[in-house]
């Protein structure tokens, strides 16, 4: 594998509901050259067990784990000063992705080096249902 330019960043503290979703969606991507980089923020015990059960199975994955709980930011922080890559991308444990996400927004961000930061558009949703795009 080339060296990896992308670092996907998540901290976790509790979110245990939505977290294999979230993963699973971060592993699933069409775009594959990544190391996906996991705070454990303090995590309880079944959230730590999770993080470990994917982390023996993938290799793209590295689990920094915090002493006690810093919080969403210096976590974040953390996690950009580990990386080794030239872009960033971030997901929150209770959020997923669409599998072309990464690949799209790697794709257009390359297109131009005035380009520095990419967003894009999110739908709501409740109970595993679309409810609404917003842009």
């Amino acid at each position: 594998m080339t060296k990896n330019i992308l670092s996907i960043i998540m901290s976790v503290k509790n979110n245990e509901k939505y977290l294999d979703k979230c993963i699973l969606s971060i592993l699933g991507q069409t775009y594959k050259n990544f190391k996906f980089i996991i705070i454990d923020d303090g995590a309880q015990k079944k959230v730590k067990k999770k993080i470990k059960f994917y982390k023996d199975r993938d290799s793209r994955i590295k689990v920094i784990k915090n002493k006690k709980n810093l919080g969403l930011t210096i976590s974040l922080i953390k996690a950009i000063k580990q990386s080794k890559s030239k872009f960033i991308a971030r997901i929150d444990s209770d959020d997923f992705c669409h599998p072309e996400r990464i690949k799209k927004q790697m794709e257009w961000i390359q297109k131009s080096k005035k380009r520095v930061l990419c967003g894009s558009n999110y739908f709501l949703i409740k109970k595993d249902k679309f409810l609404k795009k917003k842009i």
